[in-house]
């Protein structure tokens, strides 16, 4: 399976990329190739807000927030966003994939493999 990596600077992205290698998929670089399965790109341009952190935030701020996943949807191709690791002020950064029309399937794999790379988040008690 190939796969275009978008971003992925960082131990985060550098972790996921090997996992992904190691399970033998083929990361390629982000060009107009053909062939490619699915892409991986970041779903946010930010680590997530702290808790209570934009509780009367700017309307179009939060729109801008998910700037990276509205296209998808209007391109109506399928997508999944997945937890990817931790920011250093330990907030959850999130990834998506992107995959071919009709191609869900192989984004739950590649999503499970990704999942595994970031290890599991727990949240602290906050209530």
């Amino acid at each position: 399976m190939k796969i275009v990596v978008i971003g992925g600077s960082g131990l985060i992205g550098r972790n996921v990329v090997s996992r992904l290698v190691a399970q033998g998929h083929d990361p390629v670089p982000a060009s107009p190739a053909t062939g490619v399965d699915a892409i991986l790109a970041p779903a946010t341009p930010s680590a997530a807000f702290g808790i209570g952190e934009k509780g009367g935030g700017d309307p179009v701020e939060m729109y801008l927030n998910d700037v990276f996943t509205v296209p998808v949807n209007l391109a109506g191709l399928p997508g999944i966003s997945v937890p990817g690791g931790l920011s250093a002020e330990g907030l959850p950064l999130g990834l998506q994939l992107i995959g071919r029309p009709f191609g869900e399937e192989p984004l739950f794999s590649l999503a499970s493999v990704i999942e595994e790379a970031a290890g599991r988040l727990s949240p602290q008690r906050w209530w």
